[in-house]
């Protein structure tokens, strides 16, 4: 198991590995989409999904990704 205890979808540790695309905008008629949780290559204090960061949608990065995840 996680160190940490699950969400609502049953999976543990979700952060902390990329940066996370969000599907909502950073600022309501902007471009840029919010990015969430830091990544490998950030310190601690900024892998937590509370940490919200932005960019636009045509920017690809090693520490950018997403999370694909089945609702049973």
């Amino acid at each position: 198991m996680g160190s940490y205890a699950p969400n609502k979808l049953g999976l543990y540790d979700m952060h902390g590995n990329v940066w996370q695309w969000c599907s909502d905008k950073y600022e309501p008629n902007a471009l840029a989409r919010v990015l969430r949780g830091g990544s490998w290559i950030n310190d601690g204090e900024l892998c937590q999904s509370a940490n919200r960061g932005w960019n636009g949608p045509d920017i690809r990065d090693v520490i950018i990704g997403f999370r694909l995840a089945a609702v049973p």
